[in-house]
């Protein structure tokens, strides 16, 4: 994505978002700081990751996905790096999403934020091969689709 997106503060639709690693990111590349002022954004998102981050927690916390409340599907596409705990860590989405995927991700664990998106109705975790735990799914009392696929190595749920 363009550097300086983040002054579209009007913007409401943005369906995809690129996030080359540091190592591909070009100078005029905008990182996840660029979706802090886009509050208005609404309907679908979907942030791919494509390499690694130095500065993963600066990175992540510069998104402000909280204040996102008219986002109601929100996909991230993680590249399978030990950083990506990190980096889901941090940008807990607003409360009122109702439909989150997670694919590639690469941790042992998934955030304890999952557990307290009561508002959300379909849940999909696809191709996160270091995970050995499920959210606590019991505590998602809205939910209505639920697929998980391709996590090998998954022995318990929180």
């Amino acid at each position: 994505m363009p550097r300086g997106l983040g002054q579209l503060t009007l913007l409401h639709t943005l369906t995809d978002f690129l996030l080359p690693g540091d190592d591909s990111r070009p100078k005029n590349c905008g990182g996840l700081g660029e979706f802090n002022r886009l509050s208005k954004l609404r309907g679908s998102l979907r942030i791919e990751v494509k390499g690694k981050m130095e500065d993963v927690v600066a990175e992540s916390n510069a998104a402000n996905l909280k204040e996102k409340d008219s986002l109601v599907l929100l996909v991230l596409v993680f590249a399978g790096k030990e950083s990506d705990e990190i980096l889901l860590k941090e940008p807990q989405p607003s409360l009122n999403l109702q439909s989150l995927e997670i694919r590639g991700y690469w941790s042992a664990r998934f955030p304890s934020w999952i557990s307290r998106m009561v508002k959300i109705v379909g849940l999909r975790l696809f191709d996160c091969a270091g995970c050995k735990s499920l959210p606590a799914l019991g505590e998602l009392t809205s939910l209505k689709r639920l697929e998980i696929g391709a996590l090998p190595i998954v022995e318990y749920t929180e």
